[in-house]
């Protein structure tokens, strides 16, 4: 973008169309279009207190931004100011970018691609979280940082066990035995090394009592919000899957249909289809279905896996009811499917009902899971009857 076409600051008396930005640390490039469209109005770095007055001044407008750093927050301050907001994924801006700016990535050229795909009707944008939202996803992030630090502990512990001679055996770190079994081998490894291991075996300690804490203050935040009853009476969802849940999903409402919750998390088959052929990791089939897409948030994806684990445990196990949802599981893990195809078609399963659970305000029942919807409605209006 040349910078002579570039200003220090907007008009406020034209009515802009869009405004596209893209966000800095302390500063950001901005690009907008009036109704003409003839050429767009360039600002290559403003800081964010101006930026702020500048919108404040300026009639209603659509602002679209990359989902950066502090996006959501920028967007909730922004919406107060009257203006709506739109956020595009940054994918689609490097590809702009790389098509009608040869490659040339700038600040300046990410506002004006930004401003550009704001008027693409057919891309979908990315849905801007709530406070609350951004709460929960701040306590899952503390909770996995602790959970990585502890198991990186343990496995240092373990190897430099293993490396004098002493392995532990896979699965096991009782904290007591180990203090023994190092206070009885000081001779060997050195008081240096023995006061070291002391030290890392007591940070798994501290580490887990972290790791309580913060669980259980998302536990609180979790069940502040009303989706999480209903999500809780799903078998195989914990607090960690409804957390995650609430924080990422949002809005059930915007799916039309349980199967666009599972694309949105990915546990879709993907299909790549060519000349009236699908492709897929065996070759070139005229039918069938490649693998799970994997798109959407990664987290909840294998949340939702380890939750179809678990139930599949509590079925095989004989732990839950005889009903039509249980049977069908049962139907799967006796057929010659691959385990993980099976944890996956359960997965989706759970969030078909978590789906239909929090659109019609209803909790888990063993009953009514794994009934089609028409026989469903039957059996309801067969019940009202006898009533």
């Amino acid at each position: 973008m040349a910078r002579k076409r570039t200003l220090s600051t907007l008009d406020t008396s034209i009515a802009y169309e869009a405004v596209g930005l893209d966000l800095a640390k302390e500063d950001v490039a901005l690009a907008a279009f009036d109704s003409d469209h003839k050429e767009p109005y360039l600002i290559d770095r403003i800081p964010y207190d101006k930026l702020y007055e500048l919108l404040a001044d300026m009639a209603p407008t659509l602002v679209a931004m990359e989902p950066c750093s502090g996006a959501h927050q920028i967007a909730e301050q922004i919406q107060e100011l009257g203006h709506e907001v739109m956020m595009i994924s940054g994918r689609h801006v490097q590809a702009w970018v790389k098509d009608h700016c040869n490659g040339q990535k700038t600040d300046l050229n990410d506002a004006f691609a930004i401003l550009n795909l704001a008027y693409d009707r057919w891309l979908t944008p990315i849905r801007g979280k709530t406070r609350e939202e951004c709460r929960l996803l701040a306590l899952q992030a503390s909770y996995r940082q602790l959970k990585g630090q502890r198991t990186k502990t343990m496995v240092h512990v373990k190897a430099t066990l293993h490396a004098w001679g002493f392995p532990i055996r896979a699965g096991s770190f009782n904290q007591k035995v180990l203090h023994e079994l190092i206070d009885t081998n000081r001779e060997a490894f050195g008081d240096e090394v023995v006061e070291t291991l002391h030290l890392m075996i007591n940070r798994v300690r501290d580490l887990d009592h972290d790791i309580a804490t913060v669980l259980k203050l998302l536990t609180e935040a979790t069940k502040r919000d009303p989706r999480a009853s209903l999500l809780r009476s799903i078998p195989g969802f914990g607090i960690l899957t409804m957390s995650r849940w609430c924080a990422v999903i949002g809005d059930i409402a915007r799916f039309d249909s349980p199967k666009q919750t599972m694309a949105f998390i990915g546990l879709v088959p993907n299909n790549r289809i060519t000349g009236h052929h699908t492709e897929t990791s065996s070759g070139r089939e005229a039918r069938g279905q490649g693998r799970m897409s994997k798109r959407g948030d990664k987290m909840l994806r294998s949340l939702c896996i380890m939750g179809a684990g678990s139930l599949c445990l509590m079925v095989r196990n004989d732990r839950l009811p005889d009903c039509p949802f249980v049977a069908s599981i049962k139907e799967r893990l006796a057929s010659p499917r691959p385990w993980f195809k099976v944890l996956v078609y359960v997965a989706a399963k759970l969030v078909r009902i978590a789906t239909a659970l929090l659109k019609y305000g209803e909790t888990f029942s063993f009953e009514k899971a794994g009934i089609s919807k028409a026989v469903l409605k039957q059996w309801e209006l067969e019940q009202a009857k006898a009533a």
